[in-house]
């Protein structure tokens, strides 16, 4: 099964991220399988992680497409489109029960550990 703790910080920390966008996209009647879809690492880095370089953006996300935890696809050098797989939303669900506040604390958390933000 997997595992956030198998993930590097900023990795967890980008898909806590993606998830409380989910959630907030869900919340405010946007249908599941629409909340799920990011678009480009371009928008990506540009809505959600603007402080981290494209390429950290991208090396982020080809690690979360390994560990199952989002559907990456490339094109033109880039992944072109991420959504969340339902695997890391039913993880994430398990571990957070869809409570923003505790989200929020492990992103603080995990935001301390990694050194470029």
């Amino acid at each position: 099964m997997m595992q956030l703790d198998d993930l590097t910080n900023d990795a967890q920390y980008l898909l806590l991220n993606m998830y409380r966008e989910y959630l907030d996209r869900h919340n405010g009647g946007t249908s599941k399988f629409q909340a799920r879809k990011f678009e480009s690492e371009n928008e990506i880095r540009t809505n959600i992680m603007p402080q981290w370089s494209i390429e950290d953006v991208h090396d982020t996300i080809a690690e979360l497409n390994t560990n199952g935890f989002v559907q990456a696809i490339p094109g033109n050098n880039i992944f072109v489109s991420v959504d969340l797989t339902t695997s890391s939303i039913a993880v994430m669900e398990q571990r957070f029960a869809n409570n923003v506040d505790k989200i929020l604390e492990r992103l603080s958390k995990i935001k301390s550990l990694i050194p470029f933000i």
